[in-house]
């Protein structure tokens, strides 16, 4: 494990056996890497074709698509949020997924502002493995614009999924 990393370029996560073991082995080799504790991890993904952190602590899936809302990159000053979409659903480019310190990360803290409030600045979003959503992955935060209440991401459905069938 001494000089193991998790970074991957454009891993096709519908391809992965066990997708949740995967996250976790990732999730393993972080806290190992840098001596945190496993409670304090947070996921975090940005959709940037890939183009996030390459650092030890991070990994690109790609094949992902986002059912219920579309992305916008451009908003939340260019860090991207959900959109509005007449789409059922869109195809992402390559998405970084990154393990973070929630103790002293200041995204971790961005994404959970106003939480419970009624204008967060994130929802969590689950990540299902197929368009059956019948095995859920696991969820993460996506940002969303603050004149949109949370409830109309709900009832819009809005999640994650690692595959897709054509």
């Amino acid at each position: 494990m001494a000089g193991a990393s998790v970074s991957w370029t454009n891993l096709w996560g519908g391809g992965l056996l066990f997708p949740e073991a995967y996250l976790t082995a990732t999730r393993q080799a972080v806290a190992h890497k840098f001596k945190w504790s496993l409670e304090d991890l947070f996921l975090i993904i940005s959709i940037d074709g890939g183009k996030g952190s390459k650092g030890e602590d991070s990994f690109v899936l790609s094949g992902l698509t986002l059912e219920g809302a579309d992305w916008d990159a451009n908003e939340g000053g260019g860090k991207g949020a959900l959109a509005l979409s007449s789409a059922l659903s869109v195809e992402l480019p390559p998405v970084t997924f990154r393990w973070a310190n929630k103790t002293s990360d200041p995204v971790v803290g961005e994404l959970l502002k106003g939480e419970e409030s009624e204008s967060p600045a994130s929802i969590s979003v689950p990540i299902y493995l197929n368009f059956m959503r019948t095995e859920l992955v696991t969820s993460v935060r996506l940002r969303v614009p603050n004149n949109i209440p949370p409830a109309v991401w709900f009832q819009r459905g809005v999640s994650l999924l690692l595959w897709r069938k054509q």
